[in-house]
């Protein structure tokens, strides 16, 4: 929780730091050419493992709160990308002994005296106990987690459902630490809302228990969004968290998708290839452009450091990442005074292996491994590993080790490759 420390009154000292966390064994690792996109994955594995202290913190030196939306930002990164497993159980088996009898959640588990309940606890923080569930057996293919939850995930979607005539959600905090006006919590919240029904469709699928109910409530969100939000197909909130939220949860008819993409892309150019929104808008928005084709944007974002952002942190000497972009520090005093060591903007680094290496499972376990990398003009040379499976890119080569069949998209084709190493021109 500190960079530095100040002795007076000793003309010879000697200072051991020890970091303290949790024992997340880390399970990935990432390098480029561009050595801006590697500072970033380190900082954003160097503040997990710092706010990684029995559950995930929102920072290790301020509240050292055990935030429920916190932690939901980033189970897919820390359930991919770490031994994290164990450590979500033990937090999940929290959340299940916090629970209210309507199916509410804190929005700290275990819940702090000195918070008041009723502060941030909407549905985006609450989907906490349905995200970190899926995560960790995607990643794993260990159903224990959701056989623990399973109450629980029901109780807590039977609650939200308490909280509207409809398939819309209005309450919690939504789009948090954005830069430009927040986004509309409705559309936020109904987001969350289809994404943990369809979360629960699949886990329920893959757990052989019935998934109609939850196929049918996904379809009855998007319905209701629709009938709210869009218009003539054209989505009638043309704001950057919006546009990528309806985009991620599926709101869109597939001739819809496109414009809907481009329309994003458009706003993040126009800021000068800058992110103005808030966490969620960060959330969905690397997985909208990494899926339709807007990769080099996310690329040149990344390594932007005129404009408020991670790449101007590593510029600023920031070795974790802040709570906002619009930061204060000692050499930077025109900002706000927020944490520099928060947690919760490292859905970043999921870019690197989901999308520029390519690396995915199409269900949970990785018997249905895909591996589909990018191949950006802007970045010819990059090494990431996850969980065993390597892909590399370097002198007009790609190099893949994957200890489970998979499937290659290279350049618009499929192939079918038995577990092993490979080499491929480009």
């Amino acid at each position: 929780g500190f960079r530095y420390v100040e002795v007076t009154g000793a003309k010879q000292v000697r200072v051991i730091a020890k970091k303290v966390h949790t024992d997340l064994l880390p399970l990935a690792s990432f390098a480029a050419g561009e050595p801006t996109l590697t500072a970033i994955h380190k900082a954003c594995h160097r503040s997990i493992l710092a706010c990684a202290q029995g559950a995930m913190l929102d920072c290790p030196q301020r509240e050292q709160n055990e935030w429920t939306g916190d932690g939901m930002l980033t189970a897919e990164v820390v359930a991919m990308e770490f031994d994290s497993y164990d450590f979500y159980y033990e937090w999940m088996q929290k959340f299940k002994e916090e629970q209210f009898p309507s199916g509410a959640i804190p929005a700290i588990v275990p819940c702090r005296s000195n918070w008041p309940f009723n502060f941030a606890n909407g549905l985006d923080w609450s989907s906490a106990i349905i995200h970190i569930p899926y995560y960790s057996f995607k990643y794993s293919g260990d159903r224990r987690i959701v056989d623990l939850m399973w109450e629980p995930m029901v109780r807590a979607m039977d609650y939200f459902a308490t909280r509207s005539e409809n398939g819309l959600m209005d309450f919690g905090v939504g789009d948090w630490v954005s830069i430009d006006p927040r986004c509309p919590i409705e559309i936020t919240d109904t987001a969350y809302y289809r994404i943990d029904a369809v979360m629960m469709a699949e886990m329920a699928e893959a757990c052989g228990r019935d998934a109609s109910r939850w196929r049918e409530l996904a379809a009855a969100i998007r319905r209701d969004f629709r009938d709210k939000y869009v218009k003539d197909g054209r989505l009638t909130e043309q704001t950057l968290t919006p546009l990528v939220a309806a985009v991620y949860a599926g709101m869109l008819d597939e001739g819809e998708i496109a414009a809907h993409v481009a329309a994003a892309a458009a706003i993040v150019m126009r800021d000068g290839d800058a992110l103005r929104c808030g966490v969620h808008g960060l959330r969905m928005l690397f997985d909208a452009f990494g899926r339709y084709g807007y990769n080099e944007l996310v690329l040149r974002v990344l390594t932007n450091d005129k404009k408020p952002g991670y790449a101007k942190a590593v510029k600023d000497g920031l070795l974790t990442l802040p709570e906002q972009f619009t930061y204060r520090t000692k050499e930077c005093d025109t900002g706000v005074y927020a944490s520099l060591n928060h947690q919760f903007t490292a859905m970043v680094d999921g870019w690197f292996f989901r999308y520029v290496a390519g690396i995915g499972n199409e269900g949970f376990g990785w018997d249905r491994t895909v591996i589909e990398p990018r191949l950006l003009d802007g970045l010819p040379e990059f090494c990431a590993e996850v969980r065993g499976i390597t892909v590399a890119r370097k002198d007009g080569c790609l190099r893949i080790c994957c200890p489970h069949p998979f499937r290659l998209v290279l350049s618009g084709s499929a192939t079918d490759h038995g577990a092993g190493d490979y080499e491929f021109k480009l």
